[in-house]
């Protein structure tokens, strides 16, 4: 269930189309979105030429997904797309286990190198990148609107919902030998008619689905109500997306809050906000509400935190440590780089050089600024309270930022920098080996190393020891020891914990003088 259902209900109502055959008539050149994430396995064990790409005037951007998940609680999709490897990996290990042969390719699992390669590769090939560092699929429709691509090519519910200019399937997508580019073409503007929803109510009847922000798992009492009860026997997606639209469309109007009571009963109720702010996600995503996205949420916020956000020497320092990095120089965007940094500036720049704040503030899915306070549930009790170290310098994160929306650093360094955390999914691994122990904590020394590496815990403890033999005075704690603490949530989806909690997991000093990240980084001294 839940939002991807509408894919599957337009699956047979797709037509096939030859993308080369479409540039040919296209003039100026084909250019489309392509998110990367909806055809791994194709760009893993498929033909893919970038030549032929060019040859019949075919521009692609690809997008990773690089957004980190918000703490304190791992989004339900995560967990299930993890609970669904930690099957194909069992399945994959008892077949070659049993009879000694290649696995079917249903149970194919991205590799863990997968996403670095693919980005080296396609940059190699001089192919746009895009990695999105929020909420992957706004950033790439928003991509697809703001650069005026034709078209996107994908696999998720939510671009359906967004209606893009044209949408493909990425899964169908496919080079064949006979010079042409394959897939099908959903025909999403014909979508309230085939849903029988009027227009309006759209976004409404997604949002009833269930997604990242309203779970299928909250909506239970609400399916019941409609007659879907999934633990009796699975309900087709097809009858649920009839079922629910169904419901929408029969309400006495399009209002939002009259929705919310006919659902829960009571606009008190706590899941009645989450719905709201559902239906304002797809908005967000939809032409008209794009536009009113950007201007409400990007003007302000770079009007008041540009002064911070540019300062200029931050900025030669990234233009001298970038100058010879292989990259698209036509594909840096000002706006979306402001975009990045307005959770940034929040973060970081509004506490100057203080320890990090115990209130965090981010933005939320309709690109308002929202605060989250400290969890005992989740990795901020520990780390607000024994973590002591600065936040990362202003230059360090907004390089940071930069690299990572172009696809030159690994997206876990935007992580561990803004978030203190890190993702660490399922890999091709025995998870019932009591012997061995797992690749994620076999290698965790090292990633200790990086966290202390990126927040300069070696300068902090050398500065503060200094310091202390000169007699100069200190707010921090006695011990040298304690004097940069930083512990970063790492969540390891596996049998003991599937994802349930964080482990924190402490920066560890390496026993040799390390520079800072400055240095590292640009060169300079700080």
């Amino acid at each position: 269930m839940g939002i991807q259902d509408i894919q599957t209900f337009l699956e047979n109502e797709g037509v096939s189309v030859d993308l080369f055959r479409i540039a040919r008539n296209h003039p100026g050149g084909f250019r489309l979105v392509l998110d990367a994430e909806g055809c791994l396995d194709r760009l893993y064990g498929g033909y893919f030429s970038a030549q032929a790409l060019a040859e019949h005037q075919v521009s692609l951007c690809v997008c990773f997904n690089g957004a980190h998940p918000t703490p304190p609680a791992m989004p339900q999709h995560w967990l299930q797309t993890q609970a669904t490897y930690r099957q194909r990996v069992n399945s994959v290990l008892r077949h070659i286990q049993s009879k000694g042969t290649p696995p079917p390719k249903v149970w194919w699992v991205p590799p863990t190198g997968l996403h670095s390669c693919l980005r080296t590769a396609l940059r190699y090939l001089n192919i746009q990148i895009m990695v999105s560092s929020d909420d992957h699929c706004q950033e790439v429709v928003g991509l697809c609107r703001e650069k005026n691509y034709a078209g996107l090519v994908g696999g998720s519910g939510e671009y359906l919902v967004f209606q893009p200019p044209k949408y493909y399937s990425s899964a169908q997508l496919k080079l064949t030998y006979r010079s042409s580019l394959e897939t099908k073409e959903y025909m999403v503007h014909e979508l309230p008619n085939l849903l029988e929803v009027p227009q309006d109510r759209l976004c409404l009847a997604a949002a009833l689905l269930g997604g990242t922000i309203l779970s299928e798992q909250s909506l239970t009492d609400f399916y019941k109500r409609l007659g879907i009860n999934q633990k009796k026997e699975p309900v087709p997606p097809e009858t649920v997306v009839k079922i629910v639209c169904q419901f929408v469309r029969g309400l006495p109007s399009s209002d939002v809050d009259a929705a919310c009571v006919e659902v829960f009963g009571d606009l008190n109720d706590l899941r009645a906000a989450k719905l709201k702010q559902a239906v304002q996600y797809y908005l967000n995503g939809t032409k008209d509400g794009f536009l009113k996205y950007r201007t409400a949420s990007g003007k302000e916020l770079h009007t008041k935190n540009s002064s911070k956000l540019l300062q200029q020497k931050g900025l030669e320092d990234y233009k001298l440590a970038t100058a010879h990095a292989s990259m698209n120089a036509d594909f840096y965007m000002e706006d979306r780089t402001v975009d990045i940094h307005r959770g940034l500036a929040a973060m970081s720049l509004e506490s100057g050089d203080s320890p990090a704040p115990k209130q965090q503030v981010s933005l939320d899915k309709s690109g308002k600024q929202k605060s989250k306070k400290s969890s005992k549930e989740g990795r901020h009790a520990k780390s607000s309270s024994d973590d002591n170290c600065q936040a990362a310098p202003t230059e360090v994160l907004r390089t940071c930022a930069e690299r990572h929306t172009r696809g030159l650093m690994h997206p876990a360094m935007l992580s561990i920098l803004t978030h203190r955390q890190i993702t660490l999914g399922i890999v091709m691994e025995d998870d019932n080996h009591r012997e061995i122990p797992s690749i994620h904590h076999f290698f965790r020394p090292i990633r200790q190393n990086v966290y202390a590496i990126l927040y300069n815990m070696h300068h902090h403890r050398f500065m503060a020891q200094k310091a202390k033999e000169e007699g100069v005075p200190s707010t921090s704690s006695s011990s040298n020891e304690r004097v940069c603490t930083v512990h970063v949530a790492e969540w390891i989806y596996s049998r003991v914990n599937p994802g349930k909690s964080p482990e924190l997991v402490p920066g560890q000093v390496l026993d040799w003088p390390v520079p800072t990240v400055q240095r590292l980084w640009f060169g300079v001294l700080n």
